[in-house]
């Protein structure tokens, strides 16, 4: 398998399925030596998530946020692969979310996840620790 990047029109729609896709291969000297049809689905870029800020201790239940495709669905998990916040991103892109529930004190990870008509993407994921509260816990 060949690596290659097609070029996609800049209106295209993660999700969409371009038509009229065909591949051709060539020899160092140009000849031809392989044509063929594909398929190409448009993916969706990588969400980001800005906050909260790698290792800058967090509220137990911290405002998340971070910028996605407008319109995608954004899920935050935690490293047990636990859902700690979801909402939707903006028109402009942003998006945030307050947990539900209060974040397990100490080491974390958090990594945002971006769904939108059935292409999804993950942000890079930032390290957390989150202080303990008295009398906190998942509830």
């Amino acid at each position: 398998m060949l690596p290659f990047v097609p070029a996609v029109p800049a209106h295209a729609v993660p999700g969409t399925r371009l038509r009229g896709c065909s591949l051709s291969l060539a020899d160092a000297r140009g000849a031809p030596r392989a044509v063929g049809r594909c398929s190409v689905t448009v993916g969706l870029a990588s969400p980001a998530l800005t906050r909260p800020l790698a290792g800058v201790p967090p509220a137990a239940r911290p405002e998340i946020s971070g910028t996605a495709h407008p319109g995608a669905q954004v899920t935050v998990r935690d490293k047990d692969d636990q859902e700690a916040c979801a909402t939707t991103a903006a028109p402009d892109g942003t998006w945030s979310c307050t947990p539900d529930t209060v974040l397990p004190a100490g080491a974390n990870r958090l990594q945002a996840v971006a769904a939108l008509n059935g292409v999804s993407a993950m942000s890079e994921q930032i390290d957390i620790v989150v202080a303990a509260e008295a009398g906190a816990g998942r509830q």
